[in-house]
């Protein structure tokens, strides 16, 4: 049997060691024995989902990663807001939802990690 995963990340595109270690360990996601259920992205992260992203590379890497993976990436939308992000501004590759989602990503997998 395999683990299923859920990556929430919160933390800024400015700490740009996480998201290095948040990026290698998607590379180490596979269908056989560690299964990525999704990635929910939410409070200082956010930006990272805009088409105003300072970092257009990191934010292509997740992209990249997501395709790969054949996973939605989930943003919160109430940080989106709060961030004074334009909700017609996302990035194609991210999706904005909720809470109801997270909460059902929560429930599917056996392990959450938090970045």
């Amino acid at each position: 049997m395999f683990m299923q995963y859920l990556l929430v990340i919160n933390s800024s595109i400015e700490n740009k060691y996480v998201h290095e270690c948040v990026l290698e360990l998607l590379s180490k996601f596979d269908e056989k024995e560690r299964v990525l259920k999704g990635i929910f992205i939410s409070s200082n992260a956010v930006s990272l989902c805009s088409l105003d992203c300072s970092d257009k590379a990191l934010q292509d890497s997740y992209v990249k990663q997501a395709l790969r993976l054949n996973l939605k990436m989930l943003v919160c939308g109430r940080a989106f807001s709060e961030a004074h992000l334009d909700k017609d501004r996302v990035q194609d590759g991210f999706e904005l939802s909720g809470n109801m989602e997270l909460s059902m990503l929560i429930s599917e997998v056996d392990k959450v990690l938090e970045f």
